[in-house]
């Protein structure tokens, strides 16, 4: 398993993380790559062509914060050497406003000028990549998206999409949601249009186009359209699904009598039944900060999301007794794998700010 993980606070400090899940009940970190200089944002591992691309925001000769991307071969965890690692990342890098600043000059012609504009002038951040014939690489808050040739090297095209938050890939297709109205969105391979499938209402900076908050998407299924379903969080707004088919939407967004924000989603097919975890944290009427995951059973044919359980990451609780930092937990980065042998047993791995990453093991009745 692949994690792509920031340290909590302003300074941009990220990390890759590669897992090995060979066994179960105790897992290892094979490798951490660690940037002084950049918070990762998203990763993607392709099978295809055997690498890991990442991106975020780096700091330039300058001291600026722009975004960029790179990528690094992975063949499998044997292959693995930190100084070609670090090599290859090194001569991949890109600041993907540069590429498309060339890219505006040498096709002038071929695609619309406005699209690169709003790319260059506009403040970004690399959110969400995702690859069907091209690297598909998402711009937030007044951003887009690039298509990077399989090399990193050149932009095939834009599109100026605002707000793009993540993406998912099913079949084909590039799925993914916008901040803007919350809209949920699909990019058909090939083509330089976006197709909006349905705005499940805006979040975060309700005031502008555009906000600082974080949004998630994944889908769950068999096959578009009739077995459809997207599972998202957004911020201020908590988590929910929207079911292509019945077009229905049902979200969660209270915990205890306080509104909650949700940072990050996972799900997993359980004894039949739809499981959602969900991060999320919230301030009570004492303005004190409470943080951790909720788990969900998905009913569609009642259109409902009924809550299993909850933890609170409680630097009091004895199960955290060796967790530093819990006080300064923000989890977001939620990721969930069943056990080989008892699908019922789930390994859970959560991004807790300066915690790091905590494990879990759920059993599931």
């Amino acid at each position: 398993m692949f994690i792509a993980y920031n340290l909590a606070g302003e300074d941009a400090k990220g990390a890759i993380q590669i897992i090995d899940f060979s066994n179960d009940n105790n897992p290892k970190i094979f490798t951490e790559i660690k940037f002084n200089n950049a918070d990762i944002n998203t990763l993607y591992y392709n099978k295809k062509l055997n690498e890991i691309v990442f991106g975020g925001n780096i700091l330039n000769d300058d001291n600026v914060s722009v975004p960029f991307i790179s990528k690094f071969d992975y063949f499998n965890k044997t292959s693995l050497n930190k100084t070609t690692i670090k090599n290859q990342i090194e001569n991949n890098l890109r600041l993907v406003k540069n590429d498309i600043s060339d890219a505006k000059d040498i096709n002038s012609g071929s695609w619309n000028m406005k699209d690169a504009d709003d790319l260059l002038l506009a403040p970004n951040t690399v959110t969400g990549i995702s690859y069907e014939q091209f690297y598909y690489v998402t711009l937030a808050r007044y951003g887009g998206l690039a298509a990077y040739n399989n090399q990193l090297n050149k932009v095939n095209y834009i599109i100026s999409y605002d707000d793009i938050k993540d993406l998912a890939k099913y079949d084909n297709y590039i799925y993914g949601i916008s901040g803007d109205n919350g809209t949920l969105f699909r990019l058909n391979n090939g083509e330089t249009r976006i197709e909006k499938i349905q705005d499940i209402g805006r979040f975060g900076n309700k005031n502008g186009n555009y906000t600082e908050a974080k949004a998630t998407v994944q889908f769950f299924g068999n096959y578009w359209p009739d077995n459809f379903n997207f599972l998202y969080s957004m911020s201020e707004n908590g988590f929910g699904y929207y079911s292509y088919m019945s077009n229905k939407k049902m979200t969660f967004d209270e915990l205890n009598g306080n509104k909650i924000t949700s940072n990050g989603v996972s799900y997993s097919l359980i004894n039949d039944k739809k499981i959602a975890f969900n991060t999320f944290f919230y301030e009570d009427i004492d303005k004190k900060i409470s943080s951790g995951f909720s788990i969900h059973e998905i009913i569609l044919d009642n259109n409902s999301l009924n809550l299993i359980g909850t933890e609170i990451l409680n630097e009091e609780d004895p199960v955290y007794k060796d967790v530093e930092n819990l006080y300064d937990a923000s989890p977001n980065f939620i990721e969930t794998k069943s056990f080989q042998n008892n699908k019922n047993k789930i390994l859970m791995l959560l991004a807790a700010g300066n915690s790091g990453i905590l494990y879990y093991t759920l059993m599931l009745k």
